[in-house]
């Protein structure tokens, strides 16, 4: 399959969905691109839908700047460790991205600061081509493909970027067709990639999702196996390894993989969380619930945190709890102006609901809801009509009624029209 076939065709409606998709793993920069490829061929059907257009312009907008926060947000984590270009590089992305004034005049200012701390030496003489490089030059792929590459590595460490950045072309083509569902392919670009050069040990736990991912789990297991001997001291490659062994039943093993990390990565929050999913995957909810209480007590609230402790609360029937941390985790995002989580947002409204909450609260957050995610707008027309029904108000829960039927059908029959939310609203 190629890898410019993976967009071929695709109607502007399926383009959006994958990108509401991508956008609720805060996959930004993906779901950015998905956005605006769904907005040119909406425009060049030439059918007029103007709310349609809309939609995926201010979709697109808000995925650009969420992946603008995000640059800004890993260039102070690296400003704070001390390496200024590392940190400029990510500043600038932010810069190209953002239209936000008030960011825009934060983005210049931070990097004045690394100017006058001389952490970029020479920082005049850096020509633009540094930021923006030749795409065939380092990659030797398509632009569609350089793209869609830069957006998955531009949340990585660094270190890590400029590694996956050096293992050439077929890497670059397996690392982008894993994310977007094509394993066969993956698998195949990263096993040239691997003998072409052994020494690539990063490649290993990409190789092993995608042979989880196909069901072959054994071999995933094979490479996980080979991966965890290295003892790497990269914290991204963890959770897919962990996902290999929880595939296989193998908790016990997991958990004592996790405590032979390197000792100044025992006590991180990403191994934390990890061991505190093992334990729950593992049906020791009592385990779990005691590792993430005590990773809040040394860390302060963290929303990974709280949705895994609210997802043990749930788990043991506290759904009063659990409803109380997702909506800690909504309160969190507003406070520190990002977007809501959109797992957060399902999961309280959802609670809310099975807790008889039948608030014009829980209302605006369904039809948010079916707004941001339309592949459950089904589900979500119908919570609306009942919440309606018990306000008294027949008339709404008899239309947003009709429109979950009308929505389900569509979804048994991929070439029928949909409803929009603005239609619904």
């Amino acid at each position: 399959m190629g890898l410019l076939g993976i967009f071929g065709g695709r109607a502007p409606r399926d383009l959006e969905k994958k990108g509401d998709a991508l956008c609720e793993k805060r996959e930004y920069g993906l779901a950015k691109l998905e956005y605006e490829r769904a907005l040119e061929r909406c425009r060049k059907k030439g059918q007029g839908d103007e709310a349609l257009e809309a939609r995926l312009l201010e979709k697109a907008n808000r995925s650009r700047e969420a992946l603008a926060r995000t640059h800004r947000e890993e260039g102070l984590e690296i400003m704070e460790s001390g390496y200024g270009e590392a940190a400029a590089d990510c500043f600038r992305l932010a810069l190209d991205l953002t239209r936000d004034e008030s960011m825009i005049a934060d983005l210049r200012s931070l990097l004045e600061k690394l100017k006058e701390l001389d952490s970029l030496e020479g920082e005049d003489e850096l020509d633009a081509d540094l930021f923006e490089p030749d795409v065939e030059n380092e990659f030797g792929v398509s632009q569609d493909t350089h793209e869609l590459f830069t957006a998955l590595v531009s949340s990585l460490p660094p270190s890590v970027r400029q590694a996956f950045s050096e293992y050439g072309p077929s890497f670059g083509e397996g690392y982008v067709a894993l994310h977007q569902g094509d394993f066969e392919t993956a698998v195949e670009r990263f096993t040239r990639c691997l003998e072409e050069d052994p020494g690539r040990k990063l490649i290993l736990p990409e190789l092993a999702t995608a042979c989880l991912n196909l069901g072959r789990v054994d071999e995933a297991g094979e490479k996980a196996e080979e991966f965890m001997a290295l003892n790497v001291e990269e914290l991204h490659t963890y959770p897919g390894i962990c996902e290999v062994l929880w595939a296989a039943g193998d908790y016990d093993r997991a958990l004592a993989w996790l405590e032979t990390v390197p000792e100044n990565m025992k006590e991180s929050l990403p191994i934390i969380l990890l061991r505190a999913e093992t334990h729950f995957r593992a049906k020791n909810p009592a385990e779990a619930e005691g590792i993430l209480k005590e990773a809040m007590d040394l860390y302060g609230f963290h929303p990974e945190a709280a949705k895994q402790l609210a997802a043990v609360h749930e788990a043991r029937g506290r759904k009063e709890k659990a409803r109380d941390l997702y909506g800690e985790v909504l309160n969190a995002c507003r406070t520190c102006s990002t977007p809501p989580d959109p797992w957060a947002k399902k999961k309280f409204a959802d609670l809310s609901y099975e807790l008889g909450d039948r608030s014009n609260k829980v209302l605006e957050l369904y039809l948010s809801l079916a707004r941001e995610q339309p592949s459950s707008r089904a589900e979500f027309f119908e919570k609306i009509s009942r919440i309606y029904e018990s306000q008294g108000n027949r008339t709404e829960a008899e239309r947003f009624m009709a429109f979950s039927r009308q929505t389900a059908n569509e979804t048994s029959d991929p070439g029928a029209g949909s409803a929009s939310p603005q239609e619904a609203r």
